[in-house]
């Protein structure tokens, strides 16, 4: 039978992996300045199951906005993860992904 696990699960198969060590990263998020774009970005936080350390939302243009989020002891696989589901919605233009 053919392995159905998807790439994005690679976490979940490989638990002992070197990058799973807890690391401090901030997300810098351009998005559309929507009404929803707060809760359309935070939704995708949820695949890190905790809490961000520190968040912030300014206007960037008339019509863009720069999210910036940080979490704390999170592994580099689950930060890429989320980085790739950010990238998916459509009101977002581009994600910066940087360790602390």
């Amino acid at each position: 039978m053919a392995d159905l696990t998807y790439t994005v699960d690679d976490y979940v198969r490989e638990p002992d992996r070197a990058d799973d060590a807890g690391a401090s990263f901030v997300f810098r998020i351009t998005a559309d300045a929507d009404p929803d774009v707060l809760s359309r970005v935070a939704g995708a936080f949820n695949f890190a199951n905790k809490a961000p350390s520190a968040a912030s939302l300014r206007e960037h243009t008339a019509n863009r906005v720069v999210i910036e989020v940080q979490m704390r002891d999170l592994s580099a696989l689950i930060a890429d993860l989320i980085r790739r589901k950010l990238l998916q919605l459509t009101c977002v233009a581009d994600v910066e992904l940087r360790t602390l």
